[in-house]
């Protein structure tokens, strides 16, 4: 007998696509009940599906506080000729007792939970543990959260063993003062639109220097010291400059994940878009159905940039990622310890629900880095 497959939609919507996707079987059919609030939510769970010949059904309730309402309203919609599959992971608590009341007032009815974070569904009939077997990847979580992706980076050195080097170059304070100064000048150029001329820059008289426009003596020399995979010789495009200002650290992150961890998914610089604003995140991933999200820092200088990160990061997941989000901030420079700067903003990212991770974690034991994203990914 064909079943129909039961959804709780609230704002989490991971356990309704997981759970979905796991027990679905060909001839089956949907069932969304939710709130008129959250009815957007079915919509974005129906889009990333994509079932094409699948029947499904919304019972939007007129009062999820109203238990004998909705009680009446899912019994008035139950079919006794179909057997049911019901997921009571979502929703509030109330809407959970009044559709299992419902519900298990007829004999084809078998009910489920997933005991988020963990990636197992509970037959509550049975007390059987199913493991989920499906993985969400970036772009079916940001659909799910109706986030769209405009774009993707890809490494600008794809040399990982190159960029491997510069961290160390960089992390053993290998770099020059005049190195740093170059650097930092070179952000003056960090969002050309056409490439830059190096001989160019070098020669910049001071009457012609702007804002946006600056001299950079030694620039070539500079990059030769690095031995700099140019993509043609005497140029620097936009990425480039940005890979040489901070953009190798991300990479660097990019690869040591995508290595320990080997994660469902990876990005390297993804710009989400959803109705309300835009943003660039600087690696995201997917591993053991949650989303991770780590913004790299070649140096924070001082409290007041740490706390625009830190509510950044915050807001970003807040509004736009869902409750199920990981978001680490990784600075490859250091606060100090000068009274208890470190520390005080390691309990900032804490109480916010984040982690916070320094130069003095990337070189004594990066492994605390990697112990805490498989915790959140197996049992948060």
């Amino acid at each position: 007998m064909n079943s129909v497959i039961v959804s709780i939609v609230s704002d989490q919507t991971i356990p309704n696509y997981l759970f979905i996707k796991q027990m679905i079987n060909y001839g089956d059919e949907l069932l969304f009940i939710s709130s008129k609030e959250k009815e957007d939510k079915i919509n974005f769970i129906e889009k990333t599906l994509n079932y094409k010949n699948c029947n499904s059904y919304s019972l939007i309730l007129k009062d999820e506080e109203n238990y004998k309402s909705m009680y009446e309203e899912v019994k008035s919609c139950i079919d006794k000729n179909k057997s049911y599959k019901v997921n009571l992971t979502c929703g509030t608590k109330l809407m959970a007792f009044a559709i299992k009341a419902a519900f298990e007032e007829y004999k084809n009815v078998v009910f489920f939970y997933i005991p988020s974070p963990k990636n197992i569904i509970i037959n509550m009939n049975t007390n059987e543990n199913i493991n989920i077997e499906d993985s969400v990847n970036i772009a079916e979580y940001m659909q799910l959260y109706n986030n769209g992706i405009n774009s993707l980076k890809e490494p600008v050195v794809s040399d990982e063993n190159y960029t491997n080097n510069f961290y160390n170059i960089f992390m053993n304070d290998k770099l020059s003062n005049k190195d740093y100064q170059i650097i930092s000048a070179l952000r003056a150029y960090r969002n050309v639109k056409h490439s830059i001329n190096i001989e160019e820059i070098e020669n910049i008289q001071e009457d012609e220097e702007t804002e946006n426009k600056k001299k950079i003596e030694g620039l070539q020399e500079f990059l030769n010291k690095l031995n700099f995979p140019q993509k043609k010789e005497g140029m620097l495009d936009k990425c480039e400059i940005q890979y040489l200002t901070g953009g190798w650290f991300e990479e660097y992150i990019y690869f040591m994940i995508k290595n320990e961890i080997k994660p469902t998914d990876i990005a390297l610089g993804l710009s989400l878009k959803n109705n309300t604003q835009q943003n660039d995140l600087d690696v995201v991933f997917t591993y053991g159905n949650k989303l991770f999200v780590i913004e790299c820092k070649t140096g924070i200088d001082g409290e007041k940039i740490f706390n625009e990160i830190i509510y950044k990061s915050s807001s970003i997941q807040t509004i736009l990622l869902g409750l199920s989000a990981n978001s680490y901030i990784i600075n490859c420079g250091t606060l100090g310890n000068k009274d208890g700067n470190k520390q005080r903003m390691s309990d900032i990212t804490k109480n916010m629900k984040m982690k916070y991770y320094d130069k003095e974690n990337l070189i004594s034991n990066k492994e605390d880095i990697f112990k805490d994203i498989r915790k959140k990914a197996n049992n948060n």
